[in-house]
């Protein structure tokens, strides 16, 4: 019995030490399949990393990034949730928290995402643009023109026609 002990306790160090110094091998594997856009194929990369360390934020970024690609709206909010319970500087994580948001028609979910993106990074231009764009199906046409004029004065081309269209 103390054979069986002894061999099962170093199985799971042994495992554990593995799998600590796997997680980077296996984020970049799923990374490396993303450039292969293979996203299913990133997903289990990034799961088997979830399945080692279950809240690696990294690990859970990339998985609601997969989702997201994948149409899982909801599933890629919750893994965007769970990332920014600990990492909660990444404008990106917000910016994709907030695009998954509005595709499910959480307008205001989206919003705030965004805002919480824009106090990160006051200049990102796709945050920017796609709150403006949720101001106006929310019926702020003042904020989202608002928006729309600082896109401006930063040179993004995109925003010069819709501003044209939505504030002359």
């Amino acid at each position: 019995m103390k054979s069986f002990t002894l061999t099962f306790l170093f199985s799971i160090l042994l495992n554990s030490v593995f799998s600590q110094t796997s997680i980077p091998e296996l984020i970049q594997s799923g990374n490396q399949k993303v450039q292969e856009d293979d996203y299913k194929g990133a997903l289990y990369f990034y799961t088997k990393v979830l399945q080692i360390e279950p809240l690696n934020p990294e690990a859970l970024y990339y998985s609601g990034i997969m989702k997201y690609s994948m149409q899982d709206f909801m599933n890629a909010i919750n893994d965007f949730d769970n990332a920014a319970i600990s990492d909660t500087n990444n404008v990106d994580l917000f910016y994709h928290r907030g695009n998954a948001k509005f595709k499910m028609k959480m307008l205001n979910e989206a919003l705030a995402d965004y805002n919480k993106a824009l106090v990160l990074d006051s200049t990102d231009q796709n945050c920017l643009y796609n709150r403006a764009i949720t101001y106006y199906y929310l019926d702020k046409k003042e904020e989202s023109c608002k928006d729309l004029l600082k896109l401006r004065k930063l040179g993004a081309a995109k925003a010069e026609e819709l501003w044209t269209e939505l504030c002359r």
